[in-house]
C-alpha cells in the first residue's frame, strides 16, 4: 500500500518487504514462502483485467530474487554466512560480528535490490499499468486480517529481543546461535509461549546435519592444509596468476566465477564450502587480504539468479506453476552480469572507508 498500485512499485515493496523480514526471519526460503500467498492474491487481482503473463512473472521472479539478494546484509541472513565467517577466522583469525557483517555487505544488498528491480521491470513489461481497484482492494485484504492477536504481540516481542541480541553481540559476544536458541526457549516456555515443543522438534534434521557435515568439510579443507594445497596448484597457473595480481580484475573474476561454478550445485551450501576456502587459501598465497576474497565468494555463492534448483526460493516461487525455467534464464543472466560492477563498487569505494581493503 505505500508503494503504490503499479506493477513496478508493487515489486519495489514486495523486495523492500523481503528485506526487513530478513531481520527476523533467517531462512530465505521461509521468508518467499510467507509471502508466496500474497504475491498470487495480487497476480490474481491483476489477472480479473487481462491474461497478465508478464505481471505474473515480475512479481512471482521478483519474489525469489528478492528473497534470495535479502539474505546478504545479515548474517542469519542465508545459512552460508556463518559458515563464510567461520571459514574467514579459521584461516586468518579474523572476527567479523553481526553489526560488522552487516557495515561491510548491506550496501550490496541494497545495491542488488535495485539492480534486481530494474532489470525485471525491463525484462517483463507489465501488460497493466495499475492494479484494478488500486491500494483500496488490497487495503480490504489487510482489514480482513484483522488485530494482532496475544500471540502474534508475544511473537513480534520475542523476534524484536533476538534482534537487539544480535546488533549488540559486540558487547555480550554470544555467538549468533544463542539468541536463536533463546527465542525458541521463549516460544515454548509457559508464560511466553506461542506454540509447543513437539511442533518445534518437528523440524528437518537432514538440514541441520547437512549444515553440520558442511562446515566439518570445509574446516578439514583449510585445517588439513588441502584448500592451500588445491590453491598452490589453482595458481601455478600463469593465467590465473595474473588476474588474482590486478585486484580489480580479481574481485571481478571471483564474483563472476563463482556465479558460474554454482550452476554445477543444486544447493547454495555445496558450492560454498568447496570453494570458499580455496578462494580464502589463494588470497593468503598471494598475499591480498583474505578476508576481501572471502567475503567476495561467499556472498557471490548467494547468488543462483539463473537455474531453479540454485536456490531454495527459486523452487518455492516455481512450485506454484508460475514461471519456467527460460523466464529465469532471461533475467537471471542480466543479473548475474550486473552482480560483478555492484560488488566492485561496494568493494573499491565503501570497504576502504570502514576499514578493509583488498591488500
Amino acid at each position: 500500500m505505500l508503494f503504490g498500485s503499479t506493477a513496478q512499485r508493487i515489486l519495489l515493496g514486495i523486495m523492500v518487504s523481503l528485506q526487513v523480514l530478513a531481520f527476523i526471519i533467517p531462512a530465505s526460503a521461509v521468508r518467499a514462502t510467507l509471502l508466496l500467498p500474497i504475491v498470487l492474491m495480487i497476480i490474481d487481482i491483476f489477472k480479473k483485467e487481462s491474461p497478465a503473463e508478464n505481471i505474473k512473472k515480475l512479481l512471482l521472479i521478483g519474489l525469489a530474487f528478492g528473497a534470495m539478494i535479502s539474505g546478504v546484509g545479515l548474517i542469519p541472513g542465508a545459512v552460508v554466512n556463518p559458515l563464510t565467517i567461520e571459514f574467514i577466522r579459521q584461516s586468518t583469525s579474523y572476527q567479523m560480528y553481526y553489526l560488522d557483517w552487516m557495515i561491510l555487505t548491506y550496501p550490496i544488498s541494497i545495491l542488488m535490490t535495485v539492480a534486481a528491480w530494474l532489470v525485471l521491470v525491463r525484462v517483463f513489461k507489465p501488460e497493466i499499468n495499475k492494479l484494478p481497484g488500486g491500494t483500496t482492494k488490497i487495503y480490504s485484504e489487510l482489514i480482513k486480517l484483522g488485530k494482532l492477536s496475544p500471540e502474534e504481540k508475544r511473537c513480534i516481542t520475542i523476534l524484536l529481543i533476538t534482534f537487539l541480541l544480535w546488533v549488540t553481540q559486540k558487547i555480550h559476544y554470544l555467538p549468533v546461535s544463542a539468541p536463536a536458541l533463546l527465542a525458541v526457549a521463549l516460544m515454548v516456555a509457559p508464560v511466553t509461549g506461542i506454540t509447543e515443543w513437539k511442533k518445534v522438534v518437528d523440524i528437518n534434521w537432514g538440514s541441520i546435519l547437512l549444515y553440520g557435515a558442511s562446515l566439518s568439510f570445509g574446516g578439514a579443507l583449510t585445517s588439513t592444509g588441502t584448500a592451500e594445497y588445491l590453491a598452490g596448484m589453482f595458481l601455478s597457473l600463469e593465467i590465473v596468476k595474473s588476474i588474482l595480481n590486478s585486484p580489480l580484475l580479481a574481485v571481478a573474476v571471483i564474483t563472476l566465477f563463482t556465479q558460474i561454478y554454482h550452476l554445477g550445485f543444486a544447493g547454495v551450501t555445496s558450492c560454498h564450502v568447496t570453494l570458499v576456502p580455496l578462494i580464502i587459501s589463494a588470497g593468503v598465497k598471494i598475499g591480498a587480504n583474505p578476508v576481501v576474497f572471502g567475503l567476495v565468494a561467499g556472498i557471490a555463492s548467494l547468488f543462483g539468479f539463473i537455474l531453479i534448483v540454485e536456490t531454495l526460493p527459486n523452487i518455492v516461487v516455481f512450485s506454484s506453476g508460475g514461471i519456467e525455467g527460460k523466464d529465469l534464464f532471461k533475467a537471471g543472466t542480466l543479473l548475474s552480469l550486473l552482480a560483478v560492477p555492484v560488488i566492485l563498487v561496494v568493494v573499491f569505494l565503501w570497504w576502504p572507508l570502514v576499514g578493509l581493503s583488498i591488500w
